[in-house]
């Protein structure tokens, strides 16, 4: 029976996983100068997808070793996450939203990596900001779908950065219902304080 990785193992996994994303989207982008038809990009759980036994193995890990327990798959999602915040200006309100606490990266659900806080889970109904399920191309390349459970979507959105886009609005319209509400409540409480001191 193999041991569970240590954490310097995982490590080098989640960072040969990196390098391969940045190694193949450069890649890409060079064919697209020479004139060619690239791929589109692929984050750090696309390209660990994609291409599992030659990153395991840059690593210098015995795949056999390489257990759901590890929850790479869910680290390499919330690393994806924490680049396109960083890196995606449209995604700035997102990233006051996080500051703020209204959103949260929670790796230990399976391809749930987005949580809402307390708060606004109460309003939705779900604590999952974001869902994320696999998927397979007609060309072989896997990736992910992402949906916002609280808008009770049919169909995926294609790509991370819509997928926060959306979670990004839903906050906002759900902090919007809030402040109304609470702006209601308050409006009523003297109301009744009055009508008790008669």
């Amino acid at each position: 029976m193999s041991s569970r990785l240590k954490k310097d193992e995982l490590n080098d996994l989640i960072n040969e996983s990196i390098k391969s994303s940045i190694r193949f989207n450069a890649e890409q982008d060079c064919i697209t100068v020479d004139g060619g038809s690239a791929q589109a990009d692929q984050g750090y759980y696309a390209r660990y997808a994609n291409d599992k036994d030659k990153i395991i193995k840059a690593a210098g890990i015995d795949p056999a070793r390489v257990k759901v327990e590890d929850n790479l798959e869910s680290i390499l999602i919330g690393r994806d996450i924490v680049k396109a915040i960083l890196s995606e200006a449209s995604l700035s309100e997102l990233k006051r939203q996080f500051q703020k606490g209204h959103v949260k990266i929670d790796i230990s659900k399976s391809l749930s990596i987005l949580q809402f806080s307390d708060e606004i889970a109460s309003y939705a109904g779900t604590t999952d900001a974001l869902s994320a399920s696999k998927v397979q191309f007609s060309n072989g390349t896997k990736d992910l779908f992402f949906y916002v459970p609280a808008l009770h979507e049919n169909g995926g959105r294609p790509t991370l950065e819509y997928g926060l886009k959306a979670v990004s609005e839903y906050v906002i319209d759900a902090l919007s219902s809030l402040k109304v509400k609470d702006n209601l409540l308050s409006e009523n409480k003297p109301a009744l304080k009055s009508r008790l001191k008669i």
